[in-house]
């Protein structure tokens, strides 16, 4: 299900546009996947590995957001551990 797979179990937003822009955001990124493991992981190992285990082994990065007066500013470490995928 997607709210397990991508973790939208709460949008934090009632407004309409935050609610779209959100699920836009999720579905664009569904078809990246997909569109990944179909182009560059096909004849691996990893072909047929679900959406769900590629989200939850590869792709967690840890990041920090924090309201600022100039608005939102969301960060990332430069640095990814890659070994654990």
């Amino acid at each position: 299900m997607a709210k397990d797979t991508y973790g939208i179990k709460n949008l934090r937003t009632r407004k309409f546009y935050g609610i779209y822009t959100f699920l836009w955001m999720v579905f664009m990124t569904h078809n990246l996947i997909t569109w990944f493991k179909a182009i560059k992981l096909h004849g691996t190992e990893l072909e047929d590995v679900g959406v769900k285990t590629l989200v939850k082994k590869c792709s967690r990065i840890t990041g920090f957001v924090e309201r600022t007066i100039m608005g939102i500013k969301v960060s990332f470490h430069p640095l990814v551990n890659w070994q654990n995928c």
